[in-house]
């Protein structure tokens, strides 16, 4: 022992002297007990599985768009079917599975309805049924920079309790319009609005199904944005509105309910103008469907999208619900 310190090693005193190891959970600075550390490593193995529920009965084998004698359109219906595979040991039961239409653009996808509930017949073990409407891919952000006649697919994705995988139909491309091979349409901005018709119908007469693009600022036949729109549809001569207070145009507000996003679409009327302060606009078209000059690089006319974006959970947290203007009779 050197002669600067009065105490001693425990290998100074006792040269067999072997350290006792540490415990990890001691090391740590855990202060519980073995038992308890053992129950803690242990807990809740085994716990995730739920006894009540059932386990895979299918596989999906096949399924299929089928594509109308007219093409895929937007608007319009369209059906499928598919085949499943009984799994080994399965019991011979009927199921439902969700059925869910997806857009995708290169590797995004973009969910494009509300899905539909279909059931499997359990002796032919095979499924069919029915999108009631095709939507605009175009309403949706999959590539900002996406070219004009940019390649979409349509695919349908199956998934249930009862199978033991998501699975998918084959991909059907759609068709796509180019903006340098389709001539776009021009009206005269003189032409008067049509008598009788509804500011929705005059701006349905006027942009509907002519690739007319939209054009922040603008408020002509030629182009617009969303306040725009508005502006011509009701016989402005300029841009006179900013989707702020109350639009041009003779208009009442009404209040829909906001007990729920459905409660609150169930209570519009076509024609109805939405109004976000300061941020868009656009006329109710009924169903899920909108009628607006929504962005930059997209084209004025319908989305089917109220549901799935513009009153999305996200989106009624961080915006709220849109203002509502009925025209008068």
């Amino acid at each position: 022992m050197p002669k600067d310190r009065n105490w001693v090693w425990p290998w100074e005193k006792d040269p067999n002297w072997v350290q006792s190891p540490v415990k990890e959970n001691n090391a740590k600075g855990s202060t519980g007990s073995d038992d308890e550390t053992e129950k803690s490593a242990t807990a809740g193995a085994g716990d995730t599985k739920d006894p009540a529920k059932k386990p895979p009965q299918y596989t999906l084998s096949s399924a299929e768009i089928v594509v109308p004698d007219e093409g895929l359109k937007e608007g319009r219906p369209f059906r499928f079917k598919g085949k499943v595979r009984r799994l080994e040991g399965a019991t011979a039961s009927g199921a439902k599975i969700s059925v869910q239409a997806v857009y995708r653009y290169k590797k995004e996808e973009q969910v494009c309805d509300n899905p539909v509930t279909v059931e499997i017949n359990k002796d032919a073990l095979d499924f069919e049924g029915k999108i009631d409407e095709l939507f605009e891919p175009n309403a949706y952000n999959l590539d900002k920079e996406k070219p004009a006649d940019a390649k979409y697919v349509l695919v349908l994705k199956f998934r249930g309790d009862c199978l033991d995988k998501d699975g998918f139909s084959k991909e059907v491309e759609l068709p796509t319009e180019s903006k340098s091979s389709t001539p776009k349409q021009v009206a005269d901005d003189k032409a008067p609005l049509s008598s009788g018709k509804s500011y929705y119908q005059n701006a349905v007469d006027i942009y509907n199904g002519k690739n007319i693009q939209y054009a922040w600022g603008e408020a002509s036949r030629t182009g617009a944005d969303c306040s725009g729109l508005v502006c011509v549809a009701t016989g402005q001569e300029k841009h006179i509105w900013n989707a702020t207070g109350m639009p041009p145009g003779n208009w009442i507000a009404v209040n829909p309910s906001h007990s729920s996003k459905e409660d609150f679409v169930a209570e519009l009327k076509e024609g109805d103008l939405l109004v976000w302060n300061g941020e868009h606009t656009a006329f109710y078209g009924g169903g899920s469907k909108l009628f607006h000059a929504r962005k930059k690089g997209t084209i004025i006319g319908y989305t089917n999208d109220i549901l799935l974006y513009w009153l999305s959970k996200d989106r009624i947290k961080e915006k709220g619900y849109p203002n509502v203007y009925r025209q008068k009779q």
